[in-house]
């Protein structure tokens, strides 16, 4: 139930849940490549030891499976985005299937690349060059991401902008944030394309377990000089570990792929790359759906994806004659999508080639009357302080029945910052 209101609250007016992902990847990550570490640069680990570092894993992959179970279920994600979510089926077989489908992927891919990173770590010796083998790895990491950037903007056009205007990163930052991300779990919910889409999320989730992982832990054996260790003592065990944690990653997405809704199966292939250009392009004349409680309909859709996405990636001559085209009526008409916050945010947004004559008057209007009612609110709060006669919670009462959508307002509560004050 936690888990639930967190997701709802990280996926509120459409959001991504990103933020679930960070936070389990921080509770996660640290504390396994210490232990994974503390193992591998031992010389005779007790078996609990073992067993609690496996036990771990197995742990952190189901919170993974039951995130990206939830972010999945989702309803208002499910709506507002359903060509990416959705795709665990509701069939109770083919839902169970699923989901223990991407407890594999997750445990097989955590334990090969925190076996891979901790072996990395121990290549050099640690009394002679104890920095070499952490520099080593970071040039490795910095390679990887590097590359990574290449093939998202060169081969498959992703652009470097930031993919929404909320995001809070700079340009192109964004890639570095992705990477990161997928560093020790391939999400499906990165997928999308305002993440890395499909082509990149499936080619990169195939490198990294399929030959990353492998490539780091042969280096490490290769390189290694710190013969009082495990890894050098037992190297024929460690290979044995990363072949079955390999196979169990892909036994995994095969169970995946063979119980999950099929209509689905395209955004998961590296041969069917979406960039979000393209996905804004196709889905502006599709999307009936906009943000909760904001309306429906194609124009509340638009309202939304214009709202939400950086303008690099609009189609922005079709945007263009959307706003010429309504403006005017929703001006008269007045949708529940057309709020100040609305309006303002794509004054300030938007490209000026796009916005439609009136738009700058119509946001300078609504600051005008906002002006004007927290004067007057600041007025009566001040007449009420100097008067002693009404208590805070009176003062407080009053002041809300005088907003729009109070609760002496017959329009309901629902207002964002005053955004019905115009209509």
């Amino acid at each position: 139930m936690i888990l639930k209101r967190r997701v709802a609250s990280a996926t509120n007016e459409g959001g991504f849940g990103g933020t679930l992902m960070v936070d389990l990847g921080l509770k996660t990550f640290p504390m396994a490549i210490i232990a994974t570490y503390s193992v591998a640069s031992s010389v005779n680990p007790p078996p609990i030891q073992l067993l609690c570092i496996w036990i771990g894993l197995w742990v952190a992959s189901q919170r993974f499976e039951e995130v990206e179970g939830t972010l999945n279920n989702h309803k208002q994600s499910q709506r507002v985005f359903p060509e990416y979510v959705g795709y665990i089926p509701k069939t109770p077989y083919d839902h169970a299937l699923t989901r223990v489908g991407l407890q594999m992927v997750a445990f097989g891919a955590l334990s090969s690349k925190l076996l891979a990173l901790a072996c990395m770590m121990l290549t050099f010796n640690y009394e002679t060059n104890p920095l070499l083998s952490y520099e080593v790895l970071a040039g490795w990491l910095a390679l990887e991401c590097g590359g990574m950037t290449m093939v998202d903007v060169f081969v498959f056009k992703s652009g470097t902008q930031r993919p929404t205007h909320d995001a809070h990163v700079l340009p192109s930052f964004h890639l570095l944030w992705n990477y990161l991300s997928l560093l020790c779990l391939p999400w499906p919910t990165l997928r999308a394309p305002w993440f890395v889409g499909p082509g990149m999320w499936a080619s990169f989730a195939i490198y990294s377990n399929c030959f990353a992982n492998p490539a780091m832990l042969l280096f490490a054996l290769r390189f290694n000089e710190n013969e009082d260790i495990l890894m050098s003592k037992n190297s024929t065990a460690l290979v044995t570990i990363m072949i079955v944690t390999t196979l169990i990653t892909i036994v995994g997405a095969t169970v995946c792929w063979r119980h999950m809704d099929p209509a689905y199966h395209d955004t998961f292939n590296p041969m069917k790359h979406v960039t979000l250009k393209e996905y804004l392009d196709k889905t502006f004349d599709t999307r009936v759906h906009g943000r909760s409680g904001r309306g429906t309909g194609l124009d509340a859709g638009r309202a939304m994806l214009v709202d939400k996405f950086h303008h690099y990636y609009w189609p922005t001559e079709k945007v263009r004659r959307w706003l010429a085209q309504g403006w005017k009526q929703w001006e008269r008409e007045k949708p529940l999508f057309f709020s100040v916050k609305w309006r303002g945010r794509l004054v300030k947004l938007a490209p000026q080639s796009v916005l439609p004559d009136g738009a700058h008057q119509r946001v300078a209007k609504d600051q005008a009357k906002l002006a004007r009612l927290a004067i007057k609110k600041d007025m009566g709060d001040f007449m009420e302080l100097m008067s002693g006669g009404h208590s805070d919670e009176k003062t407080a009462t009053a002041t809300n029945r005088t907003l729009p959508g109070g609760e002496g307002d017959p329009r309901g509560r629902n207002t964002e910052n005053a955004s019905e004050l115009s209509r």
